[in-house]
């Protein structure tokens, strides 16, 4: 993938997964930020970037086994510590403009798709608000903040593709809001997870990891 900036020394491939044909690997980011892909280096499918809530990192995915559930389907992501977060340094970029240099840093030629849980959609939601770049070509919001700025804010429905993610039983954000947020994108689809708190990734990993395997390979390619 090509870097806007790569401060490591060395890339260290971690462990195989995916077959045997994908590797993880740690690698310093667009500004520093730290990130580690995962999967096969010659997918055709777009790239999943995964963004993380308040109290968590990019471990998250991988601990959660998300990730290779994705590689085994032919998938490659990317997942990163966002600005202050784990082993990535604060940043003066706003949070739109930081992501758009990500997206076009990990973009192999075949789209990417951001998932942005929590916090993290105060970086996503403002960028496809803004006008997303042509190489996001899916958007999968997972109990986000910042919805009402967001409706507010697009003038007609966004783009990309979206699917919107909530667990029924989360306390922190109305699950009515998955509607209203769906709604906001030109194509949005809600998944509901049953039983989920509001990160309902790590309640129940291999329900979400299959609706994403599903939503990514059913986008048309940047």
């Amino acid at each position: 993938m090509r870097r806007l900036t790569l401060l490591l020394a060395a890339m260290v491939s971690l462990s195989a997964c995916g077959g045997g044909d994908g590797t993880t690997q740690p690698v310093d980011g667009p500004g520093g930020l730290f990130a580690v892909e995962h999967g096969p280096a010659d997918s055709a499918a777009p790239v999943v970037l995964f963004l993380h809530g308040a109290s968590y990192t990019s471990a998250v995915w991988e601990r959660t086994g998300i990730v290779d559930v994705l590689a085994d389907a032919g998938v490659a992501s990317v997942a990163v510590d966002l600005p202050g977060f784990g082993r990535s340094p604060a940043s003066d970029l706003p949070p739109a403009e930081l992501l758009a240099a990500v997206i076009d840093d990990v973009d192999e030629g075949h789209g990417v798709v951001v998932v942005s849980p929590s916090m993290s959609g105060s970086f996503s939601l403002p960028l496809v608000a803004a006008g997303p770049p042509p190489a996001l070509v899916g958007s999968v919001p997972v109990a986000p903040v910042g919805i009402g700025a967001f409706v507010d804010e697009i003038v007609e429905p966004a783009a990309p593709p979206a699917l919107v993610v909530w667990g029924t039983e989360d306390s922190v954000i109305d699950p009515g809001q998955a509607t209203v947020l769906a709604e906001a994108f030109a194509t949005g689809e809600v998944l509901l997870i049953d039983g989920a708190g509001h990160a309902a990734y790590e309640d129940q990993p291999d329900v979400f990891a299959a609706a994403l395997v599903e939503f990514v390979l059913g986008l048309d390619p940047a």
